[in-house]
This record gives structure tokens, sequence and C-alpha cells, in this order.
């Protein structure tokens, strides 16, 4: 009689080769998992340095992360403007010029702090045209236009003083 594991072996059909269309396959995703550990291992030890360090600003407001110094000084100031500012107006955002584009960046972050209001930029036409209320961070500008009611250290918080006649496009007398 013969060996019962002889028999199944014989049964068996010969192992094919792996496509090449399924190689490819298999080494993009390995390589996909080998970028993603790299990159999470950068992440974590970026974090952990910066956790030594938390009163160090950043030279660039692009590298910020949620819960360092600098986002957090400006949260800090944008929770003492909050209640200047009503829920759904429209507040142009401005803050100071440098290396990195920071007024992007420092917008993006004010948006996540203000959920409750919109945003635009200080150059987009809509903000000198329909904004109510200005943001002015880590500067104060002087323009009649505008009359400050809260000044800070950090920043400015403005309204908007319209002219006499109605507000552009209410369509009220």
């Amino acid at each position: 009689m013969a060996d019962p594991l002889l028999q199944n072996a014989a049964r068996s059909a010969p192992r094919s080769r792996p496509k090449p269309l399924e190689l490819a396959l298999r080494a993009l995703v390995a390589l996909g998992l080998i970028w993603l550990a790299v990159s999470l291992g950068r992440e974590v030890r970026e974090q952990a340095r910066t956790a030594r360090r938390p009163d160090r600003p950043w030279h660039t407001a692009g590298l910020w992360r949620y819960g360092q110094a600098s986002p957090k000084k400006l949260g800090e100031f944008l929770d003492r403007a909050r209640p200047f500012l009503p829920a759904g107006s429209l507040v142009a955002f401005h803050s100071a010029p440098g290396e990195g584009n920071p007024p992007f960046f420092r917008f993006l972050w004010a948006s996540f702090f203000l959920p409750e209001c919109e945003l635009v930029p200080s150059h987009d036409p809509a903000a000198w045209e329909k904004a109510d209320y200005w943001i002015t961070y880590e500067m104060n500008i002087r323009e009649p236009r505008l009359a400050p009611i809260l000044e800070d250290p950090q920043g400015t918080v403005y309204r908007r003083l319209w002219p006499a006649e109605a507000k552009p496009g209410t369509g009220a007398p």
C-alpha cells in the first residue's frame, strides 16, 4: 500500500508561478506599507522632539501641529475674540507676512478655531465688500473704516464701519 501523503502530493497540481501583474501589485503594497511606517516614525519623532520644547515657536506656520505653542497662542487669542463675533458673521482675517506664507496657514488655523464664523482672507475682495468684522493677528492696522472693539497684545478685533447708506447686498434703504 502506498503512503497517503505521497498520493495527495501526486494528485495536487504543480504550483504555478505568480503572474507579473500580481508581483507588481505585491511590490506596490509592500512599498506603500514601508512608506507609511517611515512617515509614521518621522511624525512620532518630530512630535516627541517638540514635546520636549513646547516653548519654542516654529519658524513657519506650515509646520504647526495641534497643541504646540504657536497655534495654542492663536487659539487663546481667538477665544478672547469669540464673544465679539456673532455666530454666522463674515470675518476677514489678516496676519503679518513672513517666511513660508504664515498668513495662509494662520488663516487655516483661525478657521479651525472659529468654526461658528465664516472667515475670509483679508486679500479676498469679499473682505472689503461684505465683512462685518476684521481680525488682525500679531499686528495692528490703522484704517478709518474699522473701529477696534478688542485690542490685545496678540492682535485686534475690529468692527466694520459702514457708510450712512445701506450695507451692500442687503437691498435695504
